[in-house]
């Protein structure tokens, strides 16, 4: 996949690779298989509103992993921590809402692939020309399920014909 930038996207992509690369270099694993990716995104997902580490982990996430994820997503400035009141509260970046943008994209062409591998044809929509949606949407000629993981980063809709 080849991601086409200009102007202050190009500096935004070349920000987010150089702290891509170093968060791999640290994390090692954290990029090497389809379910962390997935992982990240919905972490990352529900960051756009402010939280709580107490209302993530209701939300499922383990508390012993999320505490190291999110220290580590504060240091290379994806995420940012306010304290308030005495309670940190964390919530998305610039620089993060533009990883999760990635991050959904990698996920949509995987689930895309996935689908297509079962002899399902589909499309997706990101959008108008002057709005992005909020969660990709993926047209598919029949009824199938979503992977349990990815519901809630992308949406999936059955239409009557592809092609039109």
């Amino acid at each position: 996949m080849v991601l086409h930038t200009t102007g202050g996207d190009a500096d935004a992509a070349y920000h987010i690779g150089i702290r891509l690369q170093q968060y791999v270099k640290q994390e090692k694993n954290l990029f090497c298989d389809y379910i962390n990716i997935v992982r990240l995104a919905k972490l990352l997902d529900d960051l756009v509103v402010a939280r709580i580490a107490d209302d993530l982990v209701e939300r499922g996430y383990n508390p012993a992993t999320l505490h190291h994820t999110l220290r580590r997503l504060v240091e290379y400035g994806f995420v940012n921590l306010v304290e308030y009141n005495g309670v940190k509260y964390y919530h998305l970046t610039g620089l993060g809402a533009e990883l999760l943008k990635v991050l959904k994209k990698a996920v949509v062409h995987k689930v895309v692939r996935m689908l297509e591998g079962s002899g399902v044809r589909c499309r997706v929509w990101w959008g108008d020309s002057e709005t992005r949606a909020v969660r990709p949407v993926i047209h598919v000629d029949g009824v199938v399920n979503l992977p349990p993981d990815v519901r809630g980063l992308v949406e999936l809709e059955v239409v009557r014909s592809i092609d039109g």
